[in-house]
């Protein structure tokens, strides 16, 4: 299945939201429950087929969501074209630093137009320990012209249709504005380079990550 275009996309939210469960069963196809934490950036790369027959490569990474990790995650927002944030239903902290999250996407965003922000209500399963309502995350989502969807790592198929959503959104996106950094067309795509950079940023961070 060649892809015709190759999107960067960044997740990212406080730790322990459920960032690399939910993205590691979208990339598996099944539930996978991640409880180590993320160190520093990983990353994950499918193709997926739009409802038009559309075929992208998504190239995504799954961020750290601890402060310390803040000044490398910076690097990462610059040539994106998407992006999930994610807060724990269970978790008022998580909720409370969505702000924080957004306003460093927003700030080190290079294009010169914003960028499809999905807000993710993740642990949706956990509903009877739910510490933030719908109505409130909907308004936040609204006030700061986000999508808001809820999911839980446990459902896979709505997590397909977050997705799907989530990429169809962008592609309508790019149609308005074609030279967004962060999608390029198979036969300009310099992702091999881009991701040897940042693989190796990744591998030096982790060598050193227990200094100081």
């Amino acid at each position: 299945m060649t892809h015709q275009y190759v999107f960067r996309t960044i997740i990212l939210g406080s730790a322990k939201t459920g960032k690399s469960s939910f993205c590691k069963s979208y990339a598996e196809g099944y539930s996978c429950v991640q409880k180590e934490a993320t160190i520093g950036v990983d990353f994950v790369a499918k193709k997926h087929q739009l409802d038009d027959g559309t075929i992208i490569k998504v190239n995504m990474w799954d961020t750290a969501g601890q402060e310390a990790f803040r000044a490398i995650i910076q690097s990462y927002y610059r040539d994106i074209c998407g992006a999930l944030l994610f807060f724990d239903i269970t978790d008022r902290n998580s909720f409370e630093k969505v702000d924080f999250w957004l306003k460093d996407l927003r700030h080190f965003n290079t294009c010169k137009h914003d960028h499809v922000v999905i807000l993710v209500g993740n642990k949706s399963d956990l509903k009877e320990r739910r510490a933030i309502t719908h109505h409130e995350a909907l308004s936040y989502a609204k006030e700061n012209q986000l999508l808001y969807v809820e999911s839980s790592c446990y459902d896979v198929d709505n997590i397909e249709t977050i997705m799907h959503h989530f990429y169809t959104s962008i592609f309508a996106h790019y149609c308005n504005h074609e030279n967004c950094k962060g999608v390029k067309t198979n036969d300009e795509n310099d992702n091999t380079r881009v991701f040897s950079s940042l693989r190796d940023s990744i591998t030096t961070h982790k060598k050193y990550r227990n200094c100081c």
